[in-house]
């Protein structure tokens, strides 16, 4: 799941609970930069329609380019706890093939952790013939990743597709191994084979209206940091049972995206996560961390540092001239 620059003039977003976890919605896209055999290489995805017809499932269909040129086509379902993939659209030597399967193959899951292990096979038709499937997951470890624009925690999935049978008397066997780092609701962030390594540089999630520069409520944190690094999430209390939140009953327990200052202490989210001690969940307005007698709302307004205590320059004890009397 990959890239598309957005430039949304006005970005709204959506509450975390309304955000997929696996980036699985119409009109989310990506885009990597990296390198495939050594030169420039540029890859773009896009989910573009739904289709309801072609599988026993509802599918995503996920449009792909290479450098600017479409490449093919994926279908992905989405249940809720797993993303399987159901066949897709390939460019080979100039040529396009579709390959569609009989079952869904298990391409990811939430929740996941390290050591997690998937297989899943079925009968994928090409030209109408049918060969053999089958795609083994394996999680082996969660890392940084470091991209352009943040660093992100994600997990390391490494792939095996297997296509095997035959046509009258050729045998056909053919295996792809490729690695993906996903992050929950953020996607796949990097990508590779043996060929090819590509990170994530800029997305649109959410309908198109998060990307990597967004910052809805203007706290000089972004709106991507606020979802995915201080993990915003919404809790929604639903006392009549309608499926449907209380409305002043919503609860948040992270950093809000569309309030500059979640916890109304007067000082701004931004700015609290910019330093030890702060807490921009918690109003600590008149907190003195660093003992100088300004409180952290007035080292706010004074752009000082709350945890040095030179700066500003310590207040004059209101004891100490009577000392030196």
């Amino acid at each position: 799941m990959g890239a598309y620059e957005n430039s949304l003039a006005i970005p709204e977003v959506p509450p975390m609970s309304l955000l997929n976890v696996f980036g699985v919605e119409l009109g989310n896209k990506w885009t990597y930069k990296g390198t495939n055999l050594g030169q420039p290489y540029v890859v773009e995805r896009e989910f573009v329609a739904v289709d309801q017809s072609r599988f026993p499932a509802k599918t995503f269909e996920m449009q792909i380019k290479e450098n600017g040129t479409i490449v093919g086509t994926e279908w992905y379902e989405d249940t809720g706890s797993r993303v399987n993939l159901w066949g897709g659209t390939y460019e080979d030597e100039g040529e396009y093939f579709t390959m569609t399967f009989s079952e869904g193959l298990k391409a990811a899951w939430y929740p996941m952790n390290a050591g997690d292990h998937a297989y899943s096979a079925a009968i994928a038709y090409i030209l109408g013939i049918p060969f053999n499937v089958s795609l083994t997951a394996d999680i082996v470890n969660k890392a940084d990743i470091a991209l352009g624009f943040d660093t992100v925690e994600a997990y390391e999935m490494r792939y095996q597709l297997h296509i095997w049978g035959k046509v009258g008397k050729e045998v056909l066997d053919v295996t792809d191994n490729f690695t993906w780092w996903m992050a929950p609701y953020l996607g796949v962030v990097k990508d590779q084979d043996p060929e090819y390594s590509a990170k994530l540089t800029s997305f649109a999630i959410g309908g198109g209206v998060i990307t990597d520069k967004s910052d809805a409520d203007g706290d000089m944190v972004s709106d991507y940091n606020e979802i995915f690094i201080y993990h915003t999430h919404w809790q929604y209390k639903d006392s009549d049972g309608d499926g449907l939140p209380d409305g002043d009953e919503i609860n948040l327990h992270e950093t809000d995206p569309l309030d500059a200052d979640t916890d109304h202490d007067g000082m701004t989210d931004g700015w609290e996560v910019l330093y030890d001690g702060l807490d921009p969940l918690i109003p600590d307005a008149s907190g003195d961390p660093d003992k100088d007698r300004y409180t952290n709302y007035e080292e706010f307004l004074l752009g000082s540092d709350p945890a040095d205590r030179n700066d500003p320059r310590p207040r004059a004890l209101p004891w100490l001239p009577l000392l030196l009397e």
